[in-house]
């Protein structure tokens, strides 16, 4: 009897922290797409395509099963998900800070209120609020690390069969997960030993982990269909080895040592910003007071933690936040154990008995403010319910175009979300963006061939050409970059060329050797027009609304302003061609447009 109400008092508090936290993601969830992998995701759960490497098939299927049963707008459906997911992860913490210190008579309240602040961490936050696959990662890492917690405990093969099952489905969400490696080694060996890993239930619980490892048979047999998008064309070994591993993504990876100390540095800054003194503080306390009384647990999430560091730490991305989130989960275990710790010493110290109401008021007032300081302070930032920048930016670059166009852009944060608008949502079929730098992937230029003949196929014989010199450089042998360079730009010039004929064509890129410079780019809206000579065109300025990045209450951060000076750009050179023409009024009108974006681009973050 009293195991079971222990069990319903466990449970009633995790549903607690997790609705909470549900309910708090949703009132700042983002009603439509997003920056970065955002739209891409999104349109690729809908058709089942393969998105950009590693793959992630595990998203793929929770994403699809969202798009089937959630409701509203496909984009807020997969956002949905990220939210149910994160809240979630919310409350999987708040079970394994109970389960490390269930003894105390005060883990319930203070491992709920600690999981709560972490909730509202900015980076932890942000996950619930738009689409992205590193949610499913940090729950399934975290059901992961619980089962193998209780595995220590108890030594039943469940927990570590579960364990292993759950840390091999983490891999389908994200190749990340690979930090808990070195952690479930040591916690292993150091509960069993090395001669009782031939044991009968570790070879279950490597079976389990190779089963639930074939989610990524998805992606040749997905790729064997010709699927929407079919990123590194996964049909055979060297595209699916390919895929996996990211190889695109090696030349940002441990490139050396002063990046990495770099990385450090912004690791132990973005630490302070997000957990602040006070958790900080906890943390120390923590780790003192686990290592001493829990030494194979402290190591086990330290193990995690540096393993976290070293990697990220050597990985120069943009969006490099959201690796720490197993990190900052590990580091609040021992924040975790710190707070306990406190609360116990606090109502057990006899020379403070006689205070006994005042601290149990002074206890009330800390633990409530800990997750309470994070919403007040982080609601501005992490707020997304008005934020509708990427759309705004797409329907902008739209806006700017004639029917029938075609523009070859750069920089993700807009070829995404228009993914989603095309594909998804099937807005304006008539124009056809075409990412510059996609181009150089033979999957893409099968991509536009099956999606796009017609404007693919007089340039037939240059795609060619530049596939047969791409080959040898897809699969990791020596190759011709001079020649590659030359093929590439002359595959871009006919594609352009022999649609100028057909269609009026828009770029984004200003500078560019690549994107035919000896052409006329004449500023058209946010984008400008390509011509073999320079000539007025007329544009009614109406058409561009740039009122949402001026609401006050919407939070702009530094990679929303790198999009946004696209746009500022394009006004300034309009503004410029308008004044060399005599368009004086006109110029002033692009003036007063290009100036309100530079005030909003002068903001400072926060």
């Amino acid at each position: 009897m009293k195991n079971l109400k222990d069990f319903a008092g466990g449970f009633l508090w995790f549903a607690g922290v997790t609705f909470i936290a549900g309910i708090l993601y949703l009132k700042t969830a983002c009603p439509t797409v997003e920056f970065i992998d955002s739209g891409e995701l999104a349109v690729n759960c809908l058709l089942l395509g393969i998105p950009h490497p590693t793959g992630y098939p595990l998203y793929m299927f929770l994403g699809r099963i969202a798009v089937i049963l959630l409701p509203g707008e496909i984009i807020f459906r997969c956002n949905l998900l990220s939210l149910i997911v994160t809240s979630l992860s919310v409350g999987v913490l708040f079970n394994i800070i109970k389960t490390i210190h269930a003894k105390s008579h005060f883990v319930n309240p203070a491992a709920a209120l600690l999981s709560l602040f972490v909730a509202l961490l900015p980076v932890w936050w942000s996950q619930a609020t738009s689409n992205e696959v590193y949610c499913i990662t940090l729950l399934a890492d975290l059901l992961a690390i619980s089962f193998f917690i209780k595995y220590y405990q108890t030594r039943k093969c469940k927990f570590l069969i579960s364990g292993f099952y759950l840390w091999g489905l983490s891999f389908g969400s994200h190749m990340s997960t690979i930090f808990l490696l070195p952690a479930i080694t040591y916690i292993i060996i150091s509960t069993d030993g090395l001669k009782r890993i031939i044991k009968r239930h570790y070879f279950w619980a490597f079976i389990f982990f190779i089963l639930s490892l074939t989610t990524y048979i998805y992606l040749p047999i997905r790729a064997a269909f010709k699927p929407f998008l079919n990123w590194s064309n996964p049909v055979n070994l060297q595209g699916f080895l390919n895929h996996i591993s990211g190889w695109q993504y090696r030349v940002w990876m441990f490139s050396s040592l002063t990046e990495m100390l770099n990385g450090i540095s912004y690791f132990l800054h973005l630490l302070y910003d997000q957990f602040g003194i006070v958790g900080l503080a906890l943390m120390t306390v923590g780790m003192i007071v686990l290592f001493k009384n829990e030494l194979k647990v402290s190591i086990f999430f330290t193990s995690i933690i540096l393993a976290d560091i070293f990697y990220s730490s050597n990985y120069e991305i943009i969006d490099i936040d959201a690796y720490y989130l197993i990190g900052f989960a590990c580091l609040a275990v021992f924040a975790g154990t710190g707070l306990i710790y406190l609360v116990d010493f606090l109502t057990t110290a006899k020379q403070l008995k006689r205070y006994k109401k005042t601290m149990k008021i002074f206890l009330i007032f800390c633990l409530v403010g800990l997750p309470l300081s994070n919403l007040l302070s982080n609601y501005y930032t992490q707020d997304k319910s008005n934020k509708v920048f990427a759309a705004k930016g797409v329907e902008n670059m739209l806006a700017s175009m004639e029917p029938g166009g075609m523009a070859i852009i750069e920089n993700w944060d807009f070829y995404s979300p228009w993914l989603y608008f095309r594909y998804a949502l099937n807005h304006h079929p008539y124009i056809t963006l075409i990412d510059k730098e996609l181009l150089r992937r033979s999957w893409y230029l099968d991509f536009l061939q099956r999606y796009h003949p017609e404007i693919t196929g007089e340039s037939q014989t240059q795609i060619e050409r530049f596939l047969e010199l791409l080959k040898p450089f897809e699969a990791g042998k020596k190759c011709d970059p001079n020649a590659l360079t030359a093929s590439f730009r002359e595959m871009i010039s006919s594609i352009i060329k022999t649609n100028a004929r057909k269609r009026p064509i828009y770029t984004n890129i200003t500078h560019d050797p690549d994107v035919v410079p000896y052409m006329a780019r004449i500023p058209v809206g946010v984008l400008y027009k390509l011509e073999d000579k320079p000539s007025y065109i007329d544009f009614d300025i109406n058409k561009i609304d740039i009122s949402c990045w001026e609401l006050p209450y919407v939070y702009i951060n530094e990679r929303t302003k790198i999009a946004l000076a696209y746009s500022f750009r394009a006004f300034k050179a309009r503004e410029l061609f308008c004044r060399n023409l005599g368009h004086i009024n006109e110029a002033e009108e692009y003036s007063n447009l290009s100036s309100r974006i530079e005030k909003i681009l002068s903001k400072p973050e926060g």
